[in-house]
């Protein structure tokens, strides 16, 4: 970090803790959950109900690199979770750098499914979500914390104040989270 802003809005828990091991954040509130699913193309052509479908002979999967994308790894780790690492990876077509290329493979049915963030997939057309049930994923929650250098810290908090409202809260749903009530 450059020790500049106001407001760390990190996409995990994990991101947090970093900056308050480096003594960067003041407390956190937690906002929104980003939610893991599987995203299928538009007519589910692969007939994916659930996680262990991945595995099946022939089901074309891409994945986000998990040295890159912090959903790549995410993926990773969901299915180490349940077992499936080794046998989905013998149907990996494509790792990607970014969450944004996952969603182009299956939007243009170059895949038949991947295991993408629901707030990237949310309302895109083209694109069916088969959700991940909650004992087999691994769901992270997005925390808002102030920055100890902000030069705003009233302006942070009350925008962090806006953030935790009910209207705060609408804007993430609007766009794809889930908001923490």
């Amino acid at each position: 970090m450059i020790n500049e802003g106001d407001v760390y809005i990190p996409g995990a828990v994990y991101y947090y803790e970093i900056a308050k091991e480096k003594k960067l954040v003041n407390d956190r509130k937690d906002v929104a959950l980003h939610i893991p699913v599987i995203a299928v193309p538009k007519g589910n052509l692969g007939n994916i109900k659930e996680l262990y479908d991945l595995k099946k002979y022939g089901i074309r999967v891409v994945l986000g690199d998990e040295k890159s994308a912090a959903i790549g790894n995410l993926s990773k780790e969901v299915l180490i979770k349940n077992n499936l690492y080794e046998e989905v990876k013998k149907n990996l077509i494509a790792t990607t750098p970014t969450v944004n290329e996952l969603v182009v493979y299956i939007s243009i049915k170059q895949a038949d499914a991947s295991i993408i963030w629901e707030d990237n997939v949310k309302g895109v057309k083209g694109i069916e979500i088969i959700p991940i049930l909650k004992e087999k994923n691994s769901i992270k929650t997005i925390p808002i914390s102030s920055l100890k250098c902000s030069q705003n810290k009233d302006a942070a908090e009350r925008f962090i104040e806006f953030v935790c409202s009910d209207k705060g809260k609408s804007v993430f749903n609007k766009h794809g989270f889930t908001a923490i009530e």
